[in-house]
């Protein structure tokens, strides 16, 4: 099941030493670094995959998981974005509502044109 993993690699109710063994698992194992990367307040709209869509699949499969886990926003936040939702809550929350709207706008249009490039 790899939904679950996706999201629940890095949680906030274990332990730090935990976490950061697991997310450095978690980076080797997809050969990138999640947490690290560069994220806009809100990802770019349109009808065509970009390549911020390319670069944030594993962002959005994760945000995909944790809304089917039923995860608090304030949580999912911090753990795919590693931001903290008490610093700045209307940032944190258009972050959250943003990628997870185009989240669900690849599983309904975007993974066409990742179907059709691996046919090119």
């Amino acid at each position: 099941m790899i939904g679950p993993i996706l999201w629940a690699v890095v949680t906030p109710t274990m332990p730090r030493e935990v976490n950061t063994s697991l997310k450095h698992a978690y980076d080797r194992l997809l050969g990138v670094d999640v947490m690290s990367q560069d994220f806009q307040d809100e990802p770019p709209a349109g009808d065509r995959l970009t390549e911020y869509d390319r670069s944030h699949l594993v962002t959005y499969l994760r945000l995909l998981d944790a809304e089917t886990e039923g995860a608090d926003w304030h949580e999912i936040v911090q753990v795919v974005f590693g931001l903290d939702p008490a610093r700045d809550p209307d940032r944190a929350k258009r972050i959250h509502t943003t990628h997870l709207a185009r989240a669900h706008w690849m599983t309904e249009n975007g993974y066409r044109d990742l179907i059709r490039a691996s046919y090119h």
